[in-house]
């Protein structure tokens, strides 16, 4: 299975078990390869 749409968010910090914390919503849109880009970890 592929995912048809892609959602982009914010956050403030990670737990120590790497779960988002106070996350929201930028944008969401359809799925397209061009962005989808390696997230830096911090």
């Amino acid at each position: 299975m592929k995912p048809s749409l892609l959602a982009e968010v914010n956050y403030c910090s990670r737990t120590k078990d790497a779960l988002l914390r106070h996350t929201s919503l930028k944008e969401i849109g359809e799925d397209n390869a061009e962005l989808m880009k390696p997230l830096a970890h911090p």
